[in-house]
């Protein structure tokens, strides 16, 4: 499968943009004169407002009316200011407006449905089931009727020559050109939607609603309704042009038409706002009074300007135009000249980001080399990265780790957990099976079918393939203690099938108790006489749910440090006992002092 970047790439080399007027066939579009207006000569700039002369003449405040409802956009050398349904086109330093337009349901700027050029304004009218175009005044010059049976969402494009939309049969591409109108997709989900556009009108993002209630986001081919991409994290898609944004893998990444995906990395804790159009990002962070706002290009990956705000309470909102930063708090408006808070720091804040289809070889190769020394002194397989696809147990799925930190943040911890067991332990307990050893599957996550009755997600599985025993765990802070615990079936496997420790088992219990033997009913438990002082029975509600999580949770607890009041009373010092007992006599085991049973009381 091919990387959805290059793929992105690809598509933006099937067609360009234009900017030649709307004409469209006679039947659709209509024309009318436009109607100029008395010239408006108000100008918003506050010369009133302190944070001019606070930040050296980099930042302006202005007052537009609706403030609080407003967002900014580029319209040649023009700016265009939008809230509420009411547009304004103004000019200068000085914001002076040249127009302005009260128009009822106008879509948001960023919806797909209003495309705004040098020339003027298109918008889809929902009500009136039509396209409009407006001068550069705001005044009507054309429409294009639309056909009927449009559902949800649709995406005008930015050169105003195409036209997406849903029908009951699928997606629709209508050239505004010639009139005709073409089956992109046809009708594959219960419900979908198109809800933007990437690189340059010639990506089409599309949201499904299956037949089962599970919602789908993907990304299409304008032109051959090809599915390039899928995932949830493709919601968080922004782009202009051939620059785009995407939040996924908890990392802000950043690429340009087929350059390398770039992940940014600002200093410090604060929130991110793309500019995609400017090809740069604001970083704003929290100061004791008021803000600093940090801008990042993300060709050079530098931190070229940044600016301290005080006495601003809030930032509502950051927009790209001009080649100036706007931002709006509390109801006004400020533009802030990066050129004019330059800095000249040359760190950079960019690293490659890497993916599924095209991971860091080299990285991953140097884990591999790591977790083989790891195989050689503690005597197990270790499979990780493209080793655990088809590996799943038929009940659940693996996820693949294809990022080399969250295996460099885990072997530590996996190494820790490893040593807590005697030499040659994990080949005694795989002695029996086809290999010998112990398999640990280390993934990304791990899944449970709905139909399984399993749980949506694990930390840890231990499960039988053709002899062998494998042990899944998802790499995180946890790795250490859910080894523990899946060991801990693997070792009840063992003394069930070996021995009889564990034929008086249920007598270790209280006489009213009764396991759930249903994760779902063991979800629900509330009662916690038998998980208190010195009644206590059980670590926790899981260890209700079935004996051998009982056992396997004691297990996991024995072998972790931090644990002596969980094992204080004498019922669970009996269940401790037992369990100690049977590991021994299963594996014959007679030297003394075993890490799960350091909180045994003689």
């Amino acid at each position: 499968m091919k990387r959805w970047l290059a793929l992105l790439a690809a598509a933006l080399l099937l067609s360009g943009c234009s900017n030649a007027a709307p004409s469209g066939s006679e039947d659709n579009i209509q024309t009318t004169l436009p109607q100029f207006p008395t010239l408006i000569t108000t100008s918003l700039y506050d010369a009133q407002n302190p944070i001019e002369m606070d930040t050296n003449g980099a930042v302006r405040a202005y007052l537009p009316e609706n403030g609080d409802d407003i967002c900014i956009k580029p319209m040649g050398d023009n700016i265009l200011l939008y809230g509420s349904g009411r547009i304004m086109r103004l000019r200068g330093d000085r914001l002076t407006e040249v127009a302005t337009a009260e128009i009822p349901d106008l879509p948001e700027p960023d919806s797909g449905m209003l495309q705004i050029r040098e020339d003027g304004i298109a918008y889809y009218d929902a009500r009136e089931n039509r396209i409009v175009f407006l001068n550069v005044l705001f005044r009507e010059v054309g429409i294009f009727s639309l056909p009927e049976g449009i559902v949800g969402s649709v995406y005008l494009s930015r050169d105003w020559k195409a036209f997406y939309y849903c029908a009951e049969d699928g997606i629709h591409a209508l050239d505004l050109d010639t009139g005709v109108n073409r089956l992109l997709k046809a009708q594959n989900a219960l419900w979908q939607g198109i809800s933007g556009g990437f690189m340059n009108g010639t990506v089409l993002r599309c949201s499904l609603l299956q037949e089962d209630g599970t919602e789908m986001t993907m990304l299409l081919s304008a032109q051959t309704g090809t599915v390039l991409a899928e995932g949830d994290y493709l919601k968080s898609l922004q782009g202009d042009g051939d620059c785009y944004y995407v939040q996924a893998d908890n990392a802000h990444i950043f690429g340009i038409s087929d350059q390398q995906p770039q992940k940014l990395l600002p200093d410090g804790k604060g929130k991110l706002y793309p500019l995609p159009e400017s090809r740069g990002a604001v970083f704003v962070t929290k100061l004791e009074a008021g803000y600093c706002m940090d801008y990042y290009d993300i060709e050079t990956g530098k931190r070229t300007a940044a600016v301290e705000l005080t006495n601003i309470a809030s930032i509502d909102g950051v927009y790209s135009a001009g080649g100036m930063v706007w931002f709006t708090s509390g109801g006004v408006l400020y533009r802030w000249n990066i050129k004019q808070s330059e800095t000249e720091e040359q760190k950079t804040y960019t690293a490659a980001h890497y993916h599924y289809a095209d991971p860091d070889e080299q990285g991953l190769a140097e884990i591999g080399q790591r977790l083989e020394k790891i195989q050689q002194q503690y005597g197990v397989t270790i499979l990780f990265w493209d080793q655990v696809e088809g590996l799943a147990p038929w009940d659940y799925s693996f996820a693949a780790e294809y990022l080399t930190q969250p295996y460099t943040q885990s072997i530590p911890k996996l190494e820790s957990a490893l040593a807590k067991f005697p030499k040659e332990f994990f080949e005694e307990i795989a002695k029996w099976s086809g290999s010998g050893k112990v398999n640990i599957a280390l993934v990304r996550g791990i899944y449970g079918g709905a139909e399984t009755e399993k749980y949506a997600s694990a930390s840890g599985i231990q499960f039988f393939a053709n002899g062998d025993a494998y042990i899944a765990l998802a790499l995180g802070e946890d790795i250490e203690t859910w080894l523990c615990h899946e060991l801990g079936h693997l070792l009840d496997s063992r003394i069930l099938t070996t021995t009889n420790a564990y034929s008086q088992w249920s007598s270790l219990n209280p006489w009213d108790f009764k396991y759930d033997n249903d994760y779902e009913k063991n979800a629900e438990r509330t009662d916690t006489k038998y998980l208190e002082g010195e009644k206590r029975h059980f670590v926790d509600f899981y260890s209700m749910s079935f004996a051998v999580e009982d056992r396997s949770r004691i297990f996991e607890y024995a072998c972790m440090p931090g644990n002596e009041e969980v094992f204080a009373s004498k019922y669970m010092q009996k269940k401790l006992k037992t369990v100690c007992d049977g590991i021994r006599k299963a594996f014959s085991l007679e030297d003394e002092g075993y890490i799960w049973e350091q909180y045994l009381q003689e």
